[in-house]
């Protein structure tokens, strides 16, 4: 059985994601994004991350997903910043962290056929109509959905752009929020046919929060991850969406999926 071991947002709390990737002894690792920017942050703490960073995208089976608070330092566009940025901050990761390093950072990730992963999450609003149709033959629906996302990933950076820009509820321009600046809470709604796992809106319950969409039925639940127990038969249903935000405020989260079952935990000190 194939272990994934799916991280979200680290905000330079490499020493979390380390005691968990060794507790779990997971086949392939994913982190979701935003490995720089905290209160308090200073020149150690970046350069610490760094560190772990330049060896974890070293290693076999892993993937790295682009948040808003790595993108950034990624990219010299003004307009892509956001809170957290600091030119000092900027003159050290640019200094150390070279393109081909940043090469093997990714925007998204299709997992097993079931499961879209992104930052911040795919809104309905950012898919078009004629490939949102195709969501009842899931094969030909993430070929459209991946041909889709790299056509808009090369016109990323203009400023009119939805990929990486920020919604109404975030103060940016656009309707909602971009794959690494959609609000889980205030601005998120699910593709249907397919299931996401994101981070980037921190959850202030103790718990993620999840949600489902069910058929043509426009009501979407939305529950803590304490009664997170979707079926087999839910996530294989082309006709509904389970979603999930592993982003908790103050307690790292994460999630392990076997093929068949996602099951969330949360950070301990025992670790």
């Amino acid at each position: 059985m194939k272990i994934t071991l799916i991280i979200p947002d680290l905000h330079l709390r490499w020493q979390h994601a380390q005691k968990i990737i060794d507790s779990v002894g997971a086949d392939e690792i994913i982190f979701l994004g935003d490995f720089f920017d905290d209160f308090g942050d200073d020149p150690q703490s970046i350069n610490e991350m760094i560190d772990w960073l330049e060896s974890a995208v070293q290693k076999p089976n892993r993937t790295f997903l682009y948040g808003n608070h790595d993108v950034h330092y990624a990219y010299p566009h003004e307009h892509l910043r956001c809170s957290g940025y600091a030119q000092w901050k900027h003159f050290i990761i640019r200094d150390r962290l070279d393109k081909k390093t940043w090469d093997k950072f990714k925007f998204y990730h299709f997992l097993d056929d079931k499961w879209l992963l992104t930052h911040a999450g795919l809104h309905k609003f950012n898919l078009p109509k004629k490939v949102a149709e195709l969501h009842t033959d899931r094969p030909t629906f993430i070929k459209a959905i991946s041909e889709y996302l790299d056509a808009e990933q090369m016109k990323a950076f203009r400023q009119d752009s939805w990929f990486l820009h920020a919604g109404h509820s975030r103060g940016g321009m656009q309707r909602v929020g971009g794959i690494d600046w959609c609000d889980f809470e205030r601005e998120f709604y699910p593709v249907l046919g397919i299931n996401q796992i994101v981070g980037h809106t921190p959850q202030g319950l103790g718990f993620p929060k999840w949600c489902v969409l069910r058929g043509n039925d426009s009501q979407v639940s939305y529950h803590p991850s304490d009664l997170w127990k979707p079926t087999t038969k839910l996530l294989n249903d082309v006709n509904a969406s389970c979603n999930i935000d592993l982003d908790v405020y103050g307690n790292t989260h994460w999630g392990i999926w076997d093929g068949k079952q996602l099951t969330i935990f949360n950070y301990r000190d025992d670790l």
